[in-house]
């Protein structure tokens, strides 16, 4: 059986690979599921890796811009040191269409 974390963070890999699926171009942007979590590739060649801390119960985001530790609030998952969500993140970290 599954702990709460990684119920909510699987979830949360499954709703962004779709969510980049969707709205991106493979092209620009291509997401793939990875053992530790996701990756997401750019057309630029850098890679932002959204991985998971069981240990810790955090997700733990690795781009070009910075390193971000996000933990579960409740409803999302969350930036305490920025107060964004996980999806707000990575949209900001990904470039624009």
């Amino acid at each position: 059986m599954m702990d709460r974390f990684a119920e909510h963070a699987e979830q949360a890999l499954t709703d962004l690979q779709s969510w980049v699926d969707q709205n991106f171009d493979p092209d620009d942007v291509e997401a793939d599921r990875t053992e530790a979590g996701l990756e997401l590739r750019l057309a630029d060649r850098r890679k932002i890796v959204i991985s998971l801390q069981s240990a810790l119960s955090e997700i733990w985001v690795a781009a070009p811009q910075g390193g971000f530790h996000l933990q579960w609030s409740g409803d999302c998952w969350r930036d305490p040191s920025q107060d964004r969500t996980l999806a707000d993140l990575i949209s900001g970290l990904l470039p624009r269409s």
